[in-house]
């Protein structure tokens, strides 16, 4: 994505031990994954080493006050509902910020 190194994984799974090797700066994570949900790998990422301080982007097709409380919860620094707005997912990951506030959720209108 626009000169950085980036990696896609298929699974909660491969995203743990993918992000244990690569160390990412920021991982952008479905919630719906087959094996694990969303959530919970935020969670794990949190508590991984050399993780605590990636940024963390759900994207999901959920939105609503209880799933951005969720996704709060399970340290996501962003939400953002599918369909995404590449740019704004652009800006997001190339953010100068440490973390983005999940007050700036965009839901696709």
């Amino acid at each position: 994505m626009r000169g950085h190194t980036a990696r896609s994984v298929n699974s909660a799974t491969q995203a743990i031990a993918e992000a244990a090797e690569f160390l990412p700066e920021v991982a952008i994570l479905d919630v719906g994954l087959p094996d694990m949900s969303g959530y919970d790998l935020a969670q794990v990422l949190r508590k991984s080493e050399g993780l605590a301080e990636c940024k963390l982007i759900a994207v999901t097709g959920y939105s609503g006050e209880a799933v951005l409380a969720r996704s709060k919860m399970a340290g996501f620094d962003m939400h953002l509902v599918k369909p995404v707005d590449l740019e704004l997912l652009a800006r997001s990951v190339l953010s100068d910020a440490a973390h983005a506030d999940l007050a700036q959720v965009r839901e696709a209108k």
